[in-house]
């Protein structure tokens, strides 16, 4: 498989800074929390489930045979994803919880169309500093392994499959105590190499921004 020492760069750092960010968030809310109610959404034991779609614009590259990956061809995706969580630890401060997704997606450029299907594991740490305002901050990394269906305007079609990261941040704003419904924003950097069996296929890298709606119980 094709290595983009770029993408992966960037996926440590993102990861690094998440890690950061909840640790130091949590001594802080730790020093300054209150005996107070508010929405229980982090809870362990409880679920969620959630759906979000997207549509963003950027880049592949061709990652061909005597191809270099210096091109570029301009695309939009439209993306829709069921997502089923459950929350396994919590503090009072902070909240983990894994997530199984599963992913709908349709790709156009210029010269192709690309129709995958993926499934990713996406662990989020939520912090309940504002949780009395019903909003809950989050850090995620969506780590998944994708297929898909390349149509060419011209030439036969194609498979291939390859692994899809997605760190990012993100904020829900709950609604009800001990059960409830909220809305789900998440800003991520997607990182994804799709090759079929000679190594051809495509590497694409840029932000998304994903809107969601969802129920905690």
């Amino acid at each position: 498989m094709t290595r983009n020492p770029t993408a992966h760069a960037v996926s440590f750092a993102l990861m690094a800074l998440m890690v950061t960010f909840a640790l130091v968030s949590d001594v802080h809310a730790k020093k300054r929390r209150k005996k107070s109610g508010g929405i229980k959404f982090g809870k362990v034991g409880m679920m969620t489930l959630a759906g979000s779609g997207s549509f963003t614009g950027g880049s592949f590259t061709p990652l061909l045979e005597g191809d270099e990956g210096d091109s570029q061809d301009e695309a939009t995706s439209f993306k829709i994803a069921p997502r089923v969580g459950y929350f396994v630890w919590g503090t009072p401060t902070l909240a983990l919880e894994l997530a199984g997704v599963l992913e709908f997606a349709r790709s156009d450029s210029d010269d192709v169309s690309t129709s995958s299907l993926a499934f990713l594991v996406d662990p989020a740490i939520y912090l309940k500093s504002m949780k009395r305002r019903g909003l809950f901050p989050f850090l995620h990394f969506g780590l998944g392994y994708g297929n898909a269906g390349i149509e060419p305007d011209k030439g036969d079609s194609q498979s291939s499959s390859g692994m899809d990261l997605r760190p990012g941040v993100g904020l829900n704003f709950c609604i009800g105590k001990k059960r409830g419904a909220f809305i789900r924003t998440t800003l991520d950097y997607e990182m994804q190499t799709l090759l079929d069996d000679k190594e051809n296929g495509r590497s694409r890298s840029g932000p998304a921004l994903r809107v969601g709606f969802g129920a905690f119980f």
